[in-house]
């Protein structure tokens, strides 16, 4: 995995941990890390754009 795609990685595992509250954190590291796999970074910038807005609402 490139830098770039896990400095990425890393910015979406610290939004989705912060929407998802403390809640089954371990599941939400895994569902993170299964997406990142599959996802170029655009992609993931756009997730984690995404979990910010949805977490700020």
């Amino acid at each position: 995995m490139s830098r770039a795609k896990l400095a990425a990685c890393m910015l979406l595992m610290l939004a989705a941990l912060d929407a998802a509250e403390g809640q089954r954190a371990d599941q939400v590291k895994q569902a993170v890390w299964e997406y990142c796999q599959d996802h170029d970074v655009p992609a993931i910038m756009a997730m984690t754009k995404k979990v910010k807005e949805i977490a700020a609402a």
